[in-house]
């Protein structure tokens, strides 16, 4: 097993072919660097599965992961982190986005809502809705296999 320090991405366990720097230290990374928040593993889901991407990358960059940059949101928490701030905390920003988006959640699940209305609305009155329609009778068929 490769040392902790040499491996690139936590989630595949890919190994790192040169160890590098860390940016702060200038010195090859050690466990140190991650707790000081020099070098952190990127926590934002990646594929389907939802599992964490794991590639090491600079917390003092300027984008982040090369996959998951901060100005699309992701690994904001370490660079919160490493200025002793509250890693939970939102900016104004990020709290008007979410906002928006309440509110086309909000917008879409009303325009929904009056979509059904208007479908139930629509059907006949003297149907009974809650009784399925049957489909065509089914027939017997023998079986044509014969026995011996």
């Amino acid at each position: 097993m490769p040392p902790a320090i040499a491996v690139r991405n936590t989630a595949t366990g890919a190994v790192s072919k040169a160890i590098h720097h860390c940016g702060e230290c200038k010195k090859v990374p050690t466990q140190r660097c991650y707790d000081k928040y020099h070098i952190a593993n990127c926590e934002a889901p990646s594929g389907k599965s939802g599992a964490p991407c794991g590639v090491k990358f600079t917390v003092n960059s300027r984008g982040g992961c090369l996959k998951h940059e901060y100005h699309n949101g992701f690994n904001l928490r370490f660079i919160r982190l490493r200025r002793g701030q509250d890693p939970d905390l939102k900016s104004r920003w990020e709290l008007e986005q979410e906002a928006k988006a309440r509110e086309e959640q909000k917008t879409a699940a009303a325009a929904a809502a009056l979509a059904a209305e208007a479908e139930f609305a629509a059907r006949d009155p003297n149907t009974d809705w809650h009784r399925h329609e049957k489909g065509p009778a089914k027939t017997k068929t023998k079986n044509k296999q014969r026995k011996n």
